[in-house]
């Protein structure tokens, strides 16, 4: 229960290095019980913004990382690390399904926080920008399992479309 309540809170007492092998560690465990497939390549970088070994961007590079039913998800992270609390600086989760019907997380700087929040969705269109919560990877990987590889929700091998009025 603690754990869940400091991932929401997207602060984490460990520092860059630890977070970059968990990132690592949390995709070989959804790669071995089988929701993703192929290659999963992972880039870490510097950030200008971001004192040197105190932080930088995780990524993955290419089209992203692929599920069982070839559903895509490309994201990055920037990340700050002060006094081992893991701070996200900026944040994007791409989740794509084959069918063309997606979600967007994102974390960005905003001057209109009504028109854009800092922490928004993306559903379908680029536009609105749904206010939402703070988001990490981790949780994101959750929410894909339980709404579309769960055995109650019966996606997988399904499409999704949204027909126009």
């Amino acid at each position: 229960m603690f754990l869940l309540i400091k991932l929401f809170f997207l602060k984490e007492k460990f520092g860059w290095q630890a977070y970059k092998s968990h990132v690592l560690g949390l995709l070989v465990q959804y790669g071995r019980r089988g929701f993703l497939q192929g290659k999963i390549e992972l880039k870490f970088t510097t950030a200008s913004e971001i004192p040197k070994g105190q932080g930088g961007t995780i990524y993955v590079p290419g089209s992203g990382l692929t599920f069982r039913d070839k559903a895509i998800l490309s994201f990055s992270e920037t990340i700050q690390s002060i006094n081992n609390e893991l701070i996200w600086k900026t944040y994007r989760y791409h989740y794509q399904r084959t069918s063309g019907y997606y979600f967007t997380y994102e974390k960005e700087s905003t001057t209109d926080v009504i028109r854009k929040p800092e922490h928004h969705l993306h559903v379908l269109l680029p536009f609105p920008h749904f206010n939402s919560a703070s988001m990490n990877l981790e949780n994101v990987l959750k929410l894909i399992e339980v709404n579309f590889y769960s055995n109650n929700t019966k996606l997988v091998g399904r499409s999704i479309y949204i027909e126009s009025l």
